[in-house]
């Protein structure tokens, strides 16, 4: 009712979790690695909308505004993928290293619920999503002390336009996109390298 509406919320309190299992092989040489590798990727996330304040015209949609402190909207995506990929890594300048790790992810499901708390209703969605991609870079140092220190980034997209969600009875198609990107550091102690055992 009352035509287009478009409005803002405070976005807090949510959580992500996320989790890889990969199985592969590698090549090594001299200041090279190479390699490929096949695994499981899951990720969950959970937003939620506090307060509602109306930017268009709309007289009947977050009229007056609502406030911040209410919980209007909670949405929770589940993404169960397979991904295959290839990462390889060099040595060089001494201590330096570069690693670069590529994925593509050709079949992901997703399940995921959005409630509204105010009107209220629930409304399930669930879909499949093909030829998505997860990049991850990084520049690292290993000291002669054994400790690495490296800086790095990361981009993963997945994006869903074969779903479903389920309105009072009613199912609608929905295109659902997911993408992550940021940077990390990290740090490591290497303790040495084990011997072979002589008979």
């Amino acid at each position: 009712p009352g035509g287009y509406s478009s409005t803002n919320s405070d976005q807090r309190d949510g959580r992500l979790a996320y989790a890889t299992v990969d199985l592969g092989w590698t090549w090594r040489s001299e200041g090279i690695k190479l390699g490929f590798f096949g695994g499981y990727f899951y990720n969950f996330e959970r937003v939620n909308a506090f307060g509602c304040t109306q930017t268009a015209l709309n007289p009947f949609i977050c009229v007056p505004p609502i406030s911040s402190s209410v919980l209007g909207i909670t949405q929770d995506t589940t993404w169960n993928a397979v991904r295959v990929g290839f990462n390889g890594e060099w040595r060089f300048g001494g201590g330096w290293r570069a690693g670069l790790d590529l994925a593509w992810v050709p079949w992901a499901w997703l399940s995921a619920n959005d409630t509204h708390w105010l009107r209220p209703f629930n409304a399930p969605e669930e879909g499949t999503s093909f030829s998505n991609v997860q990049i991850e870079a990084l520049l690292g140092y290993q000291f002669t002390n054994g400790i690495s220190v490296a800086v790095g980034g990361r981009y993963w997209r997945i994006d869903s336009s074969f779903g479903q969600s389920t309105i009072e009875g009613s199912t609608q198609t929905i295109a659902l996109n997911s993408q992550r990107w940021g940077g990390f550091l990290q740090a490591s102690y290497k303790f040495g390298e084990l011997q072979p055992t002589r008979y």
